[in-house]
């Protein structure tokens, strides 16, 4: 059953140096129960769409277009009151910066409570009984004193496990999990995924993952879609993206996260995508990975747009090489 829509969503930044594309004619689906991976360079869009999803792009950013319909609800066209009710209690959201995106002057017990109270009208007794249970479910130890303690005193980890617990309080439809590995020491990482799978399989929501590694990605999701610039560039089973990738960009990330892990240590081992993303407010013509394509041809610096093409089940991709 589809949970979540988008169709052609469009979310631009209008800034003094020019429009900011962040996310420009993005579609996918979601189901019910599933782990969706989004995965590209930093700048390439992603936590952008996760928050359009939710609503919350921050100035000057503004959805200029596209449908995003869940459950059954258009989102853009919810009134804000109603999206106030939906965001934190159907689709949550674990950000990017634990310690940044708890509040310094309130203690991690009074942060989860609001929560539980305000979305399922717990009383303070329920609330704080219920929030035990949540810090239990993320693996804290010596909860009571946590409950106690404000962010400042608690690690990255520990504060990147409190809004996992924040996150799943109300057992949301979806949690957009915006790059929650990336504050975090590489062990820490692991158990935050680790983590993140089990609360979803617990709860039973619906679960989209935006990182940068492949890697990761290929750890945890079924499905993954490849954003650069604020276009999609791939999309199918991570299966598929990892033995079988098509889009040249895609080829590189996916050759990247392999030398990353290599054990082979010699000159050059180490991969790396040649260029940079393009300025977000001077894109290129034509297709949007031209200038650092290896596989180029002339006719890709002439096209205005490039649909996604089947190239196999479930498998879609942005490239005239398959055209």
């Amino acid at each position: 059953m589809t949970l979540l829509k988008v169709e052609n969503l469009k979310t631009y930044y209008y800034t003094p140096l020019g429009t900011i594309k962040a996310v420009d004619n993005v579609s996918f689906e979601m189901e019910t129960g599933e782990i969706l991976g989004i995965v590209g360079e930093i700048g390439a869009g992603k936590t952008t769409l996760g928050r359009s999803i939710l609503r919350i792009v921050p100035e000057p950013g503004k959805i200029m277009g596209g449908r995003v319909v869940f459950d059954g609800v258009k989102l853009l066209e919810l009134p804000d009151p109603e999206m106030d009710k939906l965001r934190g209690k159907r689709i949550s959201i674990i950000p990017e910066t634990p310690i940044l995106s708890l509040n310094p002057p309130f203690t991690i017990e009074s942060q989860i409570k609001e929560v539980l109270k305000r979305h399922l009208n717990y009383s303070d007794e329920e609330a704080r009984r219920e929030t035990l249970h949540l810090l239990e479910q993320v693996v804290i130890p010596d909860r009571e004193a946590i409950l106690k303690a404000y962010p400042h005193e608690l690690s990255g980890g520990m504060c990147q496990r409190v809004l996992i617990a924040i996150a799943f309080a109300c057992k949301p439809s979806l949690v957009i999990a915006d790059e929650p590995t990336t504050s975090v020491d590489v062990i820490t990482q692991a158990q935050i995924v680790d983590l993140i799978r089990k609360m979803q399989n617990e709860h039973g929501s619906s679960l989209m993952f935006i990182t940068h590694d492949v890697g990761f990605a290929s750890k945890l999701c079924k499905k993954t879609f490849i954003m650069y610039s604020g276009k999609m560039l791939e999309m199918g089973p991570v299966e598929k993206i990892l033995q079988s990738p098509k889009h040249p960009y895609t080829k590189a990330l996916v050759k990247v996260a392999y030398s990353m892990r290599s054990t082979k240590v010699a000159s050059g081992y180490l991969y790396a995508i040649k260029g940079s993303p393009p300025s977000p407010t001077q894109l290129p013509r034509g297709c949007i990975f031209e200038p650092r394509c290896d596989e180029k041809t002339e006719e890709c610096s002439r096209v205005d747009s490039i649909p996604l093409l089947e190239v196999g089940k479930n498998h879609q991709v942005s490239c005239l090489l398959y055209r």
